[in-house]
């Protein structure tokens, strides 16, 4: 879960994955402890069966979504909310949604008592709850790259050379704000593209 401009929304966009109702609410029978971040982006996460809010940047260990297998995926390697999303969206289907008991269930079968990233949104910034609502502008820059003919891009080795490159070349060059890189390909071109999201 995370806050947009607008409301707060679960990560996963697609609504085929809530069922037949299509409901994204969360449920009324959710435990949900809310602090003040003023001035921080606030993400949700989980902890014992209960949802705290915590500012996007906190290392937290996340649950991904494995959407064609209906699994829950536990990540044990501290990320911020953003990182934990991008991880889940390309190893899997994104960052689990908990609308249901059944779902927390399954989602505490993988989990310990402490804190996971989740990723939600139902509150919006005109509701008069126990924090300020933020906005959080995402900038994404596309940038094409040509190569030497003789480099392979579907390498995986060549591909982490490029990210690390490119990764040095924007912090050396004043991009000092999060960020991640990943390549991406062209749908009717051969080769990548790479695509940050500072």
């Amino acid at each position: 879960m995370y806050s947009d401009n607008r409301a707060w929304k679960w990560s996963i966009d697609n609504t085929s994955l809530y069922g037949e109702d299509g409901n994204t609410q969360l449920g009324v029978w959710f435990d949900f402890e809310i602090k003040n971040h003023i001035g921080k982006q606030i993400c949700v996460e989980i902890t014992s069966g209960t949802l705290h809010i915590q500012p996007c940047g906190e290392l937290l260990r996340s649950v991904c979504f494995d959407e064609p297998n209906n699994t829950y995926i536990p990540v044990t390697v501290p990320m911020t909310w953003s990182s934990a999303q991008s991880y889940c969206t390309e190893k899997y289907t994104d960052l689990t949604s908990m609308r249901t008991q059944q779902e927390k269930e399954e989602i505490l079968k993988v989990t310990d008592e402490s804190s996971w990233w989740i990723g939600w949104a139902d509150a919006y910034c005109s509701d008069k709850i126990g924090f300020i609502c933020s906005v959080t502008v995402i900038k994404l820059l596309k940038v094409e790259l040509q190569f030497e003919a003789s480099l392979d891009l579907t390498d995986p080795s060549v591909q982490e050379d490029v990210r690390n490159q490119m990764e040095k070349h924007l912090r050396d060059n004043g991009i000092h704000e999060e960020f991640t890189l990943r390549w991406r390909k062209h749908p009717t071109r051969k080769g990548s593209e790479k695509k940050g999201e500072p």
